[in-house]
This record gives C-alpha cells, sequence and structure tokens, in this order.
C-alpha cells in the first residue's frame, strides 16, 4: 500500500526556498543584477522609485499625491500609475534604503511563496492529500508560465493570489461565506484590472463546474 506524505508547511516553505536559491544564485554570485526583462529595466524600476518617494515626502511633510475624483486627475505619480500601478509587494520594500535590484529578487520570493502556499490553502480545502498539497503547490509555484511572467512583477503579483481567489470561490459555494468571496474579488481588482476581468470571465465556468461538483446539477 502506497505510503501517503503528511505535508508539514514548513518542508513546502524549505523546498520552495531552496529551489528559488538555485534560481537566483548564478546572479548573486556573478553580481549580475537580477533584471530579467526591459520593462523591469525601465518601467517597473522607476515606478518603484516614485513609490519611493511618494513614500519619503509622506514621511516628511505628511503630504500625498494630488487626485481629484470629479475630473480623474492627478499629478505624475498617479496619471502614470493608471495601468503600471505599484503593487503590494513593493509597499513594503518602499520604506527602506534597499536598492531594486535587491529588492526585486525578495519580491520574487515572496511571489513564490505566496502561489505555493496559496494552492496549499485551495488544496487543503478541498481535502487533497498531502501528496496532491505538496505537489500541486510545487507545481504552481514553478510552473512555466509563473516562471515567465516574473519577469513582469506587476501581472506576477496577480497570478500568485488566483488559487485563493478560487477558494473564495469554493467557500461561497459550499458554506455560503460571502465576506471573503467579496473581499478577493476586491481585492483581485485592484491587484490588476487588466487581468481581473479576464479571470472574472473564466470564474463563471469554474462556478458552473465547482457547482455541479459539489450539488450533482446545475
Amino acid at each position: 500500500m502506497k505510503k501517503e506524505i503528511t505535508l508539514n508547511p514548513l518542508w513546502l516553505f524549505l523546498i520552495i526556498s531552496l529551489i528559488f536559491g538555485t534560481i537566483v544564485y548564478p546572479y548573486i554570485k556573478t553580481g549580475t543584477a537580477f533584471m530579467l526583462g526591459w520593462d523591469m529595466r525601465t518601467i517597473y524600476s522607476s515606478n518603484f522609485e516614485a513609490l519611493r518617494n511618494m513614500v519619503r515626502a509622506w514621511q516628511a511633510d505628511g503630504t500625498l499625491p494630488f487626485w481629484n475624483w470629479s475630473s480623474f486627475l492627478g499629478n505624475d505619480f498617479y496619471s502614470s500609475k493608471l495601468f503600471y500601478f505599484n503593487d503590494l509587494y513593493e509597499y513594503f520594500f518602499a520604506f527602506t534604503d534597499m536598492a531594486y535590484t535587491d529588492a526585486i529578487i525578495w519580491m520574487t520570493y515572496l511571489r513564490f511563496l505566496t502561489a505555493g502556499f496559496c494552492f496549499y490553502a485551495y488544496s487543503s480545502y478541498n481535502g487533497h492529500s498531502g501528496t496532491v498539497r505538496l505537489c500541486g503547490s510545487l507545481l504552481w509555484a514553478f510552473c512555466a508560465y509563473n516562471l515567465q511572467i516574473m519577469r513582469d512583477p506587476f501581472f506576477a503579483s496577480f497570478i500568485v493570489w488566483i488559487p485563493l481567489y478560487f477558494l473564495a470561490v469554493d467557500r461561497y459555494i459550499v458554506q455560503k461565506k460571502k465576506f471573503f468571496f467579496i473581499f478577493m474579488v476586491f481585492f483581485m481588482f485592484l491587484n490588476s484590472y487588466y487581468l481581473f476581468y479576464m479571470t472574472s470571465l473564466f470564474t463563471v465556468l469554474y462556478f458552473i463546474w465547482r457547482w455541479d461538483r459539489e450539488y450533482g446539477n446545475m
């Protein structure tokens, strides 16, 4: 009889950390900047510095960038971020003096961890075995799409949360838990409205499949 893996979340943390370490080690060893794409070198790095300058101005004099909700016009910080807006992870590092070339390593590491543990939460809720939870979490965290999208942090910071979003859909169907679902819709929309409208269309198909799986009817 095949023995199932009893998954301790600590093991998932260690394995993800080890895999990411092997990815980033050559950059650290050779002193090569972990800048994986042209947008990361230009748009994302400049947006990060703009966010950092905004934080420092707020700390110095308590002011934030101007925004007019009537005319929908703002100063350069907001008007230039309507599409490539700063993501959740950057706000933590904006309070530090860490260079973007170093901060992006830590942010990418946190994104892989987020992806793995979001899938772990999703598979745990659906009662998957320890083997499935471990393999599924690693496969999702380091799938080809995630590896490719990590060069575009703005999009990666949306993709890694998707399992948790569909967990919220599951809880809404099975337990009628509305608050978590509403929160995740709001969070994902703020995270990237550009990707969320595509995800919301797919959610309809997922909802139908999940409802049928739970109740055996449409």
